[in-house]
């Protein structure tokens, strides 16, 4: 595995995927990326054996760890069975420079089907609203005001302050391309940001891969989803099987080709046969001087000057085939907004069936293909009709055909309802109106009116979560279908407020050991009670969680309690998983320990059996769950009998030695306390 780069830039931005011959070979790498195809569990204990440390482990994108280990274990390593494939964890890094804005010419040549540009870009409605993407990258600015709050919680590889922030500005610009208002394709998407390149432009491939496992394992079901990886490296395996898992989870993985102005097949993960490989192309539709070309090249999207986001609100101006990458990206989410259910391959066919030809100097291998809008993704505007033929010498005139109606948006969606409210959730169902059929559905929530969040809609119901308790939420919905976007159909809602605290606690048992208590559900949101958490304290200051599992009973058995002892028993509601109300504190006091058993006596004996009766304890008689027998001949070594668990108040001692005198004590217990004191009685076995 050789460097791995952003590709970034070449013009104002000075940047590229190094080729493999730029690694040093002095610098021996001491981490190692390691797939396997067994069994796991065995490779962990076959690695441990050859004292090799498991740094990190992957197990969604694909199944394999991070390790540290010299050459000569990674010779043994690559023999194990079970390993797939060992590689080196080099760098990943980035060089550039920047200049400020210019016209965004890039927007205006996604429309059009042929130059000269006409300084407009028209697009879908819906604008990617409820698609996802996911920008591997240094990180996103998620306060810069193009993005509208339309950034969600992302990822970082680094153990470092910075987050998902972008201490960069790469990833911003590429995120910028994706979605912002005034610079991006899908100005209604939402960016993930899944930082995997650090402040320096750099990284190593692992962080690559622990991006695309986060993505695999974190992607909302049923949620459309894009993933825009504009970096670069040298070729690896198990980088394309990174890319493959993603794909295979249903994600439509877009890369950049590469600055190095070579084959894209060289490199990684540009030679990915399931992700969408993006060249650059110039102002006037010919291939970029750095843009990478070849068999493994999609298509192009522009990538020269390109004027986009920057961190703290300002703008810049970058060129390269990372800034060709998220322009498709965009077009990906486009297409998704209108028709979720589409595959990656679908998605893919689409964007390639609605390509336009004319890229020149493509090298070799390259496709004639320049992505951008058309039918399949912008509003349809009707040919000029053609002239009419010159009459013919017939009788009477044909007539003129009737023109198609143009075609009608859907009606908004009707009789909104909201059932299954609780503290965190609610179901939205809605029923479509007629005339024109959705092809899919937009939602959104809001508690302001202003900032809207997108909602995934499963048929004609979302469930809403992530909510607060006590929340008044506003919802919309729209149809969506080929001809545009229904108005909105608006319904609120108020979520469960927080449980109140329990009522009537009550100590219904005391033991020495153990105290019973009972209580009434709370009266507010007693009904979405999934847990009471209980926790005990002996100063009021310091509590402990008393563990009695989950459950919904308004009861709870204290154990394992000390005798004579005053405990603050805190009771908290808890609805709905995770949405604690307000707490309850109940006094309880242990009763001491039993006192020693009363009256023993034997009552019969035999050469080989003492037989022997008592009273139980004057104090805490009625809590003794057991007594604990034991009998000696010396007073030195001292036999527990074996006679089970119970409050009998006699027993029987077998096993005896004939015509033997035995000194018997008995102890009384009361769960977990025992007396501090026993009875003792003396006799002697038969001859």
């Amino acid at each position: 595995m050789a460097l791995v780069t952003a590709a970034l830039a070449t013009g104002t931005i000075a940047a590229g995927a190094l080729p493999a011959t730029a690694a040093d070979p002095a610098a021996e790498p001491t981490t190692w990326l390691v797939q396997v195809d067994g069994d796991p569990a065995a490779v962990t204990a076959d690695l441990a054996e050859q004292g090799v440390t498991t740094v990190q482990e992957y197990d969604a994108a694909l199944d394999g760890y991070v390790v540290e280990a010299t050459p000569e274990q990674i010779d043994a390593i690559s023999q194990t069975e079970g390993v797939a494939e060992v590689e080196p964890d080099l760098d990943v890094s980035i060089t550039e420079s920047s200049s400020q804005s210019g016209a965004p010419w890039d927007l205006d040549r996604l429309d059009q089907v042929a130059l000269p540009l006409d300084k407009t870009y028209t697009y879908p409605s819906s604008a990617g609203a409820g698609v996802r993407v996911y920008v591997l990258d240094t990180g996103v600015d998620s306060a810069i005001p193009e993005l509208g709050g339309r950034v969600a919680p992302g990822f970082s590889a680094f153990a470092d302050t910075t987050g998902t922030a972008d201490c960069h500005g790469h990833g911003t610009h590429v995120a910028g391309t994706v979605a912002s208002r005034t610079y991006g394709v899908a100005k209604s998407a939402t960016v993930v940001p899944v930082r995997v390149l650090g402040c320096s432009g750099s990284g190593k491939m692992s962080d690559v891969i622990s991006g695309l496992d986060w993505v695999v394992k974190n992607h909302p079901a049923g949620t459309p989803g894009v993933v825009n990886m504009s970096l670069s490296g040298a070729r690896s395996d198990i980088m394309g099987r990174a890319v493959d898992a993603a794909t295979a989870a249903g994600l439509l993985v877009v890369v950049a080709a590469g600055n190095t102005n070579t084959d894209a097949c060289q490199a990684s993960p540009s030679d990915v046969p399931s992700a969408l490989t993006v060249g650059a192309s110039t102002i006037t539709d010919s291939r970029a001087t750095f843009s990478s070309w070849g068999t493994c090249v999609d298509g192009f999207a522009p990538g020269e000057r390109i004027v986009s986001t920057a961190p703290g609100g300002t703008t810049a101006t970058r060129s390269g085939t990372s800034m060709a990458a998220p322009h498709v990206a965009g077009l990906a989410a486009l297409l998704l907004a209108d028709s979720p259910r589409l595959t990656p391959k679908d998605v893919t066919d689409r964007l390639v069936s609605s390509s336009r030809t004319g890229v020149t100097d493509r090298s070799a291998g390259s496709p004639d293909r320049l992505f951008g809008l058309t039918l399949a993704t912008a509003p349809v505007t009707a040919p000029a009709p053609a002239p009419a033929p010159a009459p013919a010498p017939a009788p009477a005139p044909a007539p003129k055909p009737t023109p198609a109606p143009a075609p009608v948006a859907p009606a908004a969606p009707t009789k909104l309802g909201v059932s299954a409210v609780t503290t965190i959730a609610a179901t939205l169902s809605w029923t479509p109106a007629a005339g024109t059929p959705a092809t899919s559905w937009t939602v959104q929530r809001s508690t302001d009116g202003k900032t809207w969040t997108p909602v995934a809609a499963q048929g004609t119901t979302a469930r809403l979560t992530g909510l607060a308790p006590a929340t008044k939420y506003q919802v919309r919905v729209a149809a969506n279908a080929a001809a545009g976007r229904s108005p909105w159909a608006t319904v609120t809602v108020t979520t469960a407020a927080r449980p109140s605290g329990i009522r009537t606690p009550t100590v219904t048992s005391r033991a020495p050991s153990t105290a019973a208590l009972t209580w009434t559900a709370p009266a507010t949101s007693g009904t979405l009670i999934t847990d009471y958490r209980v926790e005990l304290s002996r100063d009021g200051k310091k509590w402990s969680t008393f563990a009695d599992g989950v459950s919904t009973a308004p009861k709870v058995q204290l154990t394992g309690l000390a005798p004579s002892a005053t405990y603050s028993v805190r009771i908290t509601p808890v609805a709905d998983g995770t949405t604690t109300g307000a707490q309850a504190v109940v006094k309880v006091t242990t009763l001491a320990a039993p006192s020693a058993p009363r009256a023993m006596k034997v009552t019969a004996s035999t050469a080989t059996t003492l037989s022997l009766a008592w009273t139980a304890p004057a104090t805490s008689g009625p809590q003794v769950t057991d007594y604990k027998v034991q009998v000696t001949r010396d007073r030195k070594t001292w036999t527990t009998v074996k006679d089970g668990v119970s409050p009998k108040t006699s027993v029987q001692i077998t096993g005896l030695a004939k015509n033997t005198a035995y000194t018997v004590r008995v102890t009384a217990i009361s769960g977990t306390a025992s007396s501090t004191s026993y009875a003792e009685i003396k006799a002697s076995t038969r001859k």
